[in-house]
């Protein structure tokens, strides 16, 4: 199919591709083809999100639909194959659809057996690297669509090596449950698992949301659970790196502690750069989005990490060392937390300074519950209740898709 662009562009090119899908449309109605009816209905060309009633048809299909996906006979397998077909249009809103459709199948589908074909055998579909649609509106928007295959190709392997963000369970695990997923790992486990969750962290930061994808109507599904993802990932990240942070001096292997520091220090300096330019973007275009807490990571800390990776014996035996903690520690935002405030202990008008060097010392960021405070319930960080197919209030009610649960 050529480029769509919901009206943009060519006029002519659009109704031809309108006219391509109301004919393949009524060839499925006549050759009785409902799953090709349903995908091309829920991935149509109109600047609306996809229908409620035409996203539930595939997704119970596919939970439905048996554990043949290679045979277009069984409904997961021809729904698969029509999605696939549709994610090859030469048009953003279709593929923007398709994209934030097979998204939620992710999410929210119980076939375990389709959802392991698509996190592997199938994970090229999400491949679009090389989308093109040389309408204008298609032109502006291919930096998003490029991003988000990106991210969901990233999203199918981190699930199937650690099963994070885990598939839909029963009964659904709750958002504290997933955050603290590694709050109490050991090292060998967090070494592990955190090069996966960082690489996810760093994908979904870098989901072009500048252009207008982020404030349109085709784009409120797939930003609806943006959102919920990049909130639960960053939440999840954080409570495992205060954990290795915790842990970190303790570690006795020269090629662990190495490996901690360079994962620690790409969180704190690559990751929170850019967890602020992505935030920002999102409490600009998305009113009543409440970013995660991002407690910054004082500079000291990662001297006393590096110090300690080219030599543990020194850094065992230097005990602590009293240092001033200036009001704003080079990175994003003021340190805050017990005592490191104005009018407590190191910070304008307070106290003398805390001891904060040393190996033997814990709890370096004066936190007083850590990266993610341990006072503040879920419900505390203002999770977007987004609904990922939302339409307009004016919309029909049969258009208004359900909101995705925020649980698991």
């Amino acid at each position: 199919g050529g480029g769509g662009g919901g009206g943009a562009g060519d006029p002519a090119s659009f109704s031809s591709n309108v006219f391509k899908d109301k004919w393949r449309n009524s060839k499925a109605s006549m050759k009785k083809d409902q799953w090709k009816l349903v995908v091309v209905k829920a991935t149509s060309r109109e600047l609306a999100p996809p229908k409620t009633k035409h996203v539930k048809a595939i997704l119970m299909g596919i939970d439905n639909g048996g554990a043949d996906f290679s045979s277009r006979n069984s409904a997961a397998g021809a729904i698969m194959h029509h999605l696939q077909k549709r994610m090859t249009e030469r048009d953003w809103i279709v593929v923007t659809k398709t994209l934030s459709i097979l998204h939620f199948v992710l999410k929210e589908a119980s076939n375990r057996e389709f959802l392991n074909a698509l996190q592997t055998q199938w994970a090229g579909v999400f491949n679009t690297m090389n989308f093109q649609d040389d309408n204008p509106a298609g032109y502006v928007n291919a930096p998003f669509i490029r991003t988000y295959g990106a991210y969901l190709i990233q999203f199918c392997s981190t699930r199937n090596q650690i099963q994070f963000l885990p598939a839909k369970q029963d009964p659904p695990l709750t958002e504290e449950v997933l955050v603290s997923k590694y709050q109490k790992s050991e090292v060998k486990e967090l070494l592990k698992h955190l090069p996966l969750l960082e690489a996810s962290v760093e994908r979904i930061l870098s989901i072009d949301i500048t252009g207008p994808m982020a404030s349109n109507q085709v784009g409120a599904a797939a930003m609806g659970m943006i959102m919920q993802d990049v909130t639960t990932l960053w939440k999840t990240l954080a409570r495992a790196m205060e954990n290795l942070e915790n842990r970190f001096f303790d570690i006795a292997s020269s090629k662990e502690s190495k490996l901690a520091y360079e994962l620690f220090k790409y969180y704190a300096v690559n990751l929170f750069q850019k967890a602020d330019k992505f935030f920002g973007i999102l409490v600009k275009s998305k009113p009543g989005y409440a970013p995660p807490p991002k407690d910054p990571i004082p500079a000291y800390l990662l001297e006393d990490m590096e110090d300690y990776v080219k030599n543990p014996t020194a850094m065992l035996t230097r005990g602590a060392i009293p240092r001033d903690v200036p009001g704003a520690d080079g990175f994003s935002h003021p340190m805050s937390g017990p005592g490191m405030g104005p009018g407590g202990p190191g910070g304008p008008g307070g106290g003398p300074s805390m001891p904060m060097g040393g190996a033997k010392l814990r709890g370096r960021r004066g936190r007083g519950g850590g990266l993610m405070p341990q006072n503040v319930s879920a419900a505390g960080y203002a999770e977007p209740e987004v609904d990922p197919f939302g339409e307009p209030a004016a919309a029909p009610a049969e258009n208004n898709f359900e909101a995705v649960s925020g649980t698991r």
